[in-house]
């Protein structure tokens, strides 16, 4: 009897283990043309924000943040709004105090700081800070100490007042030190040694004092300056950004740790025990939460101007992130574009409207509280009609749902198909519904995978940024003007951590050329950053791509590489082979890989 059993020599794992393919996302990601256009969008969302910060700035009556005050609005609840009134209401007295204890702040600053115990300098700044008149200011009165505006220039004008003085005095006595020792005069009484090696001792000394004199004075105008910014706040992109950075970068810290659920705030608006992931999302999201409750108009604009950048260039890299996944092709970031502007309105209506909807439904339910109000039997109206707006509810949680949980799938469906937004919004709520459990698989491999590529990416920055400043140093062995350092190099470019690559610059710490120099530093440092930053972006539109793909697969049984393409825009550049006028008339030249039938255009 023959054997009939098979014999298995290959296994296609890729097959078996759909999810593996999401292990493509980096080398996705990585790809050059997609990193230029996430930094792009980058660049152009952060210039266009803070220029409607500026504006709100002027405009606006509260165009300022406290520090950390998205914190407190997760954290405080009901009290948020009583605390930030509280504030806002202290400032303008706040900044008035500054206004009369400048100059006394300096000077005591100078002289606790600079522990200034003996010697020719101390002599001769004592007596030049004892002959000046550290007097009170000016006190704002009446509406001038109402107005925060008008109360926080005067204290400005009052430190750049003190400052000056200080620094003058300062720079005398360093004078007067070195001339009353060349003299010869109060010399150190040690028969050991002789004059010239006590004027060198007397010389090291003032100069340890001086140094000692202008580190301190720099510190206290540092400390200064962070009063009054304290005072003023921050702007609102500003603290926006501070706080989701802080949330994604402890996600990040957290999916390391193996922590995805822990933590969730189900006891708490903050939650219990060390967050994990989820509850840094959760948080996250209250940072948005903040935006559009507390300032409704600035968030509604500066969120549609992001949608609206990323829906061009975003949707740019889904679509070379589709055509790379799916048929291993690559198109230039021109005819991506081109793409992307053909499809713009649906890549920019997609996460739109699941949220009118939302709104819509929102709206009906307050008519029913608003009938309500109505004499006698407006409250049973209203408990009768209550079905109406529980299922209105159920529709709102619905939509809200499978607006979190796909909306990461729309951008692709529109790069994949070349479809519309309503095409979008169906095929991410249907795949995520239908396959709840494989797309959280999915979504739970690409968000593992991510966080060990990104620290790599990470640390990759973190070494070339720390090397090049650790080289610099050593190139550089003058010391820092204006904050007394010895070294100027980190005083214009703070050492990057792994946890900080862009640098907190103390520009109080500074001159004037300098604080220049150190501009042009940090651009360039934020260059760096922002691709790294970038990366994340291009990983979670080529993660999402294949996601995509795979669920395509699973529920419509439709292959990876069926890509809707445009010959005009998205035909790569093959070069073909070179033809002899010998060639045969009948000879045909081979098709493209992403030429299409007639007859399969007409079918899609």
């Amino acid at each position: 009897m023959a054997d009939d059993r098979g014999e298995i020599r290959h296994v296609n794992w890729a097959e078996l283990f759909s999810f593996t393919q999401i292990f493509k996302g980096f080398r996705l990601a990585i790809a050059p043309g997609k990193m230029l256009l996430a930094f792009v969008a980058i660049a152009i969302t952060w210039l266009a924000a803070q220029g409607l910060q500026c504006a709100w700035k002027l405009s606006a009556t509260h165009g300022y943040a406290a520090q950390s005050e998205i914190t407190a609005y997760a954290q405080a609840g009901e009290t948020f709004d009583r605390d930030r009134k509280g504030w806002l209401d202290r400032r303008a007295g706040m900044a008035v105090s500054l206004t009369g204890s400048a100059q006394a702040e300096f000077r005591d600053g100078v002289l606790s700081g600079a522990k200034l115990d003996r010697g020719h300098f101390r002599e001769h700044f004592l007596e030049l800070v004892g002959k000046e008149k550290f007097e009170a200011g000016n006190k704002l009165e009446g509406d001038a100490a109402k107005d925060v505006s008008q109360a926080l220039r005067a204290a400005r004008k009052e430190i750049d007042a003190a400052h000056g003085k200080l620094s003058a005095a300062v720079e005398k006595a360093y004078t007067l030190a070195k001339d009353q020792i060349k003299e010869g005069q109060k010399l150190p009484e040690d028969k050991t040694l002789t004059e010239s090696e006590k004027k060198k001792k007397a010389m090291t000394q003032v100069e340890e004092d001086y140094v000692k004199a202008v580190r301190a004075l720099a510190n206290q105008r540092a400390a200064m300056d962070a009063q009054v910014d304290a005072i003023r706040g921050q702007g609102l992109f500003t603290t926006l950004v501070d706080y989701e950075w802080g949330c994604l970068y402890r996600g990040i810290v957290a999916v390391t740790n193996g922590k995805i659920f822990t933590g969730l705030p189900l006891a708490g608006a903050a939650g219990t025990g060390e967050r994990g992931f989820l509850a840094e999302v959760i948080l996250a999201m209250s940072g948005l939460m903040w935006l559009l409750s507390e300032h409704f108009i600035f968030g509604v604009i500066l969120l549609l101007v992001a949608l609206a950048i990323w829906a061009l260039l975003g949707g740019a890299i889904h679509r070379m992130a589709a055509l790379q996944a799916a048929r291993d092709e690559k198109i230039s970031i021109k005819q991506a574009v081109q793409f992307a502007i053909s499809k713009w309105l649906s890549f920019f209506t997609a996460p739109l409207i699941p949220l009118a909807v939302v709104f819509v439904f929102g709206a009906l339910i307050v008519v029913g509280g608003v009938v309500g109000n109505l004499w006698g039997f407006g409250a049973i109206l209203m408990g009768v009609l209550l079905i109406l707006a529980i299922l209105m509810g159920l529709a709102i949680a619905f939509i809200a749902v499978g607006l979190v949980s796909g909306c990461g799938l729309m951008y692709p469906t529109i790069a994949v198909e070349g479809s519309d937004s309503f095409d979008a919004i169906s095929r991410s709520f249907a795949y995520v519904y239908a396959k709840p459990w494989r797309a959280g698989l999915y979504a739970l491999v690409a968000l593992v995978y991510g966080t060990v590529c990104y620290l790599f990416v990470r640390l990759f920055a973190w070494i070339a940024l720390a090397c090049t400043q650790m080289f610099l140093r050593w190139g550089c062995w003058q010391g820092g003007e204006a904050a007394g350092k010895s070294d100027k190099v980190a005083a214009m470019w703070p050492e990057p951590t792994f946890s900080q690559l862009l640098p907190s610059i103390s520009w109080s710490h500074l001159s004037g050329w300098e604080a220049v120099g150190a501009g042009f530093m940090w651009l360039w440092i934020a260059v760096i950053v922002g691709f790294s930053t970038a990366f994340l972006l291009s990983y979670a539109s080529s993660a999402n791509t294949v996601i995509y793909l795979l669920l395509r697969r699973r529920i419509d049984a439709t292959d990876l590489d069926d890509v809707y393409v445009q010959e005009s825009q998205d035909k790569p550049v093959i070069e073909q082979p070179a033809t002899t006028p010998a060639a045969p008339a009948t000879t045909t030249e081979p098709a493209t890989t992403t030429e299409k039938s007639e007859d399969a255009e007409k079918k899609e």
